[in-house]
């Protein structure tokens, strides 16, 4: 949240497009008393791509007077929505994309003042018409916001109408638009107003160290030039200025294959939304036989910037006022540009045709830098391998000799459970064992089938499933006990379907599990639990409201590791905005994260961070892997991948130390693990 006077916003703006709203009854945002409530609402047409912040203008009599107050901070959201056409009339909301939370703050509520909101992330807005209801969520007596508005509609780079709804609340039906010539002076971005430049990064090649013309055998100082170009799409794009230079020892250490390599600059540089940029890696001493061998991509679609450019090899020094060498379109480095510190110390992926399990099991060795991993995809026959992240290296730890119908669970002395041919098979991935079935579905003459996603105990002792009778319209969360040849420990039984059975890694005396079956907008009880003393009968956790009685579409949720509760996904489309949200098992809600865009998700064992696969365009394959901030919200971009149907969604995990990310990629056909710095 940030203030701009006038004069000094970058938005082309005159006194004569400012119409005072000098009624103290006017359009207004307020929320005085409970049966005095107005939010502001806006519409716009869009032509497509990423929407980063609103912003608007305040009225010239801002607190000028009663009735045109605002002397508190008070808490206020701002709604995307979807809307079924631009003019004036009313205007049916399809879905709420998104809603940002914030508080607006006294301080910065003053006539005339450009006020920008940036969002926790980028929203992707496909081109159409949308809506944004600027509201406040709490009373204050008194308090009240006027925004400036056009004389005639046509100065405003929102291109859409305005009014005022009285609802308190996300819209459920209509957008009131009064009229086109009632609009505000709002507005949104496609980009923060001003990335701070403050780390570099690149990845090494698979190749890299690979043999002759691709060692690098010492260290050596290189430096990093941060160039300002006149147009980066050109064919010749010419220099304009150097606005950084930056020497770094590249260590010897530090560079091996796949390995990615971050350059943070001692001072962050302010680079303008849309300004064309070129950053220059150089060798500044000669050491014959030193090569960094950098990786490329063929499209550039794989590759970790959101920027749009391309790479280039110079072979003579780069001058002032020259042409900035660039490749044909096709020619991209794996290369991207951050306003963080530096996350990702190297990234490894694994062999192809193999994927990693889902996201509320476990496939990891103790020691967090070994994992098993499934090569064949169903229906191909399933081999256990076991892949060390640390080195690369895989070798296989079991064959199946028959398809895996998809995921698995693996306990910390290495018992791995998953469903074959509708039997619940356990291996002893230690080979001390031999390998049985606990439970047999196939004997109900195809009535009862088992679930793809069993779960096992971190000490091997129990696993638990559920077995579904679709024609019977009978479905069961079963418990077995491993250590008395698979005997039914506890089955409970519901006339709908119950998946994701978990056990909590806090407390495994609790079993978590979703109602599902359809879309997650016609479910409002989506997580239960069970427990033999505090839920012995089943607990619905939550009902999916939000504190003003909006609902959230929920799924994919994950019990932590750190407490009795489950984080979730509520998904696009929910009336109360999309995120990462959190729910106790005693019934307690808290979002965390604000998207409409999160997908699957997890967390690390201290809860202190979060991870989440996040859909870039709906229907489209490229799938970006965020790492949430957990103590502010914000989401750190780590990966930007692509996904298909399963197994290659990507199911991000931490490994038991935090220090690992793995997740799978449809492009690679692989798991793909990020060391953390």
């Amino acid at each position: 949240m940030d203030s701009i006077p006038l004069e000094q916003s970058r938005v082309s703006w005159s006194a004569s497009d400012i119409e005072d709203d000098i009624d103290s009854n006017g359009i207004t945002a307020r929320w005085t008393s409970e049966a005095n409530f107005r939010s502001i609402l806006q519409s716009i047409t869009w032509q497509g791509g990423y929407v980063t912040g609103f912003g608007f203008q305040l009225a010239p009599n801002q607190n000028g007077g009663p009735g045109l107050n605002y002397t508190r901070n008070q808490s206020y959201a701002i709604d995307i929505q979807e809307l079924s056409s631009a003019g004036s009339g009313s205007q049916t909301i399809l879905s709420t994309i998104h809603t940002e939370l914030f508080t607006m703050p006294a301080s910065i509520v003053q006539a005339n003042n450009v006020i920008y909101l940036e969002f926790d992330g980028p929203v992707y807005l496909d081109a159409g018409t949308y809506g944004f209801n600027l509201r406040p969520t709490d009373i204050k007596g008194g308090n009240v916001l006027v925004l400036a508005k056009s004389t005639n509609g046509e100065d405003t780079i929102a291109l859409g109408g305005g009014a005022q709804n009285a609802i308190p609340g996300v819209l459920d039906v209509n957008y009131p638009i009064a009229s086109i010539d009632i609009d505000f002076l709002c507005f949104v971005t496609n980009a923060s107003p001003a990335l701070q430049l403050r780390t570099l990064g690149i990845t090494l090649a698979e190749n890299q160290n690979g043999g002759a013309g691709l060692m690098f055998n010492q260290s050596q100082d290189y430096a990093l030039d941060i160039y300002e170009l006149d147009d980066a799409t050109s064919e010749t794009p010419v220099i304009e200025s150097l606005l950084h230079s930056q020497e770094y020892t590249i260590k010897l250490e530090d560079v091996s294959p796949n390995r990615v390599l971050e350059f943070q600059l001692n001072t962050p540089l302010d680079l303008e939304y849309g300004g064309s940029y070129g950053f220059n890696l150089r060798p500044v001493e000669i050491i014959g036989g030193n090569v960094l061998v950098v990786a490329r991509s063929e499209t550039g679609a794989r590759s970790l910037t959101y920027a749009d450019g391309r790479g280039a090899q110079p072979t003579t020094e780069i001058s002032m006022s020259s042409s900035f060498p660039v490749s044909s379109a096709d020619f991209n480095l794996l290369f991207y540009a951050s306003d963080q510190a530096p996350l990702i110390k190297r990234i490894q992926y694994g062999p192809t045709n193999t994927y990693f399990t889902y996201t509320h099991t476990n496939g990891f060795w103790p020691d967090s830098h070994h994992a098993v991993i499934i090569e064949g995809a169903f229906p191909q026959y399933g081999k256990a391998i076991h892949w060390d992240m640390d080195n690369g290296t895989s070798q296989l730890l079991y064959n199946f000799n028959a398809p895996l119908k998809m995921y698995y669970s693996v306990s910390s002395n290495g018992k791995l459970i998953t469903t074959i041919r509708n039997k619940l098979h356990v291996i002893d991935l230690n080979g001390i064992e031999e390998p049985w079935i606990a439970y047999d579905a196939g004997s109900t003459s195809g009535i009862w089938s088992l679930t793809d996603c069993p779960d096992i105990t971190t000490d091997g002792r129990f696993a638990v499933t559920n077995i579904n009778a679709v024609s019977l319209d009978q479905h069961t969360v079963t418990i077995f006990d491993l250590e008395n040849s698979g005997a039914i420990d506890l089955t409970l039984t519901f006339d709908e379907v119950m998946n994701h059975v978990h056990f909590s890694p806090y407390d495994e005396n609790w079993v978590m599990f979703g109602h599902s079956g359809g879309h997650p907008s016609e479910y409002r009880d989506r997580i239960w639990a069970h427990n033999p003393v505090d839920a012995p009968n089943c607990a619905q956790l939550w009902n999916q409201l939000g504190p003003d009685g909006t609902s959230y579409d929920i799924g994919h949720e994950r019990a932590v590791f750190h407490k009795e509760a489950t984080i979730f996904v509520a998904y696009r489309g929910s009336t109360a905005g999309g995120g990462l949200g959190e729910v106790s098992f005693q019934g307690d809600f808290n979002m965390l994260s604000s998207s409409d865009r999160y997908w699957h998700c997890n967390i690390n064992q201290t809860g202190t961070y979060a991870l989440v696969d996040s859909i870039v365009t709906p229907g489209e394959p490229p799938c970006d892997v965020l790492l949430i901030d957990l103590s502010t919200g914000q989401a750190s971009f780590l990966y930007r991948g692509s996904r298909d149907q399963h197994p290659y969604h990507p199911h991000p995990h931490f490994s038991p130390d935090g220090n690992w990310v793995i997740f799978n990629d449809f492009d690679t056909q692989s798991p793909i693990a990020i060391e953390l710095l």
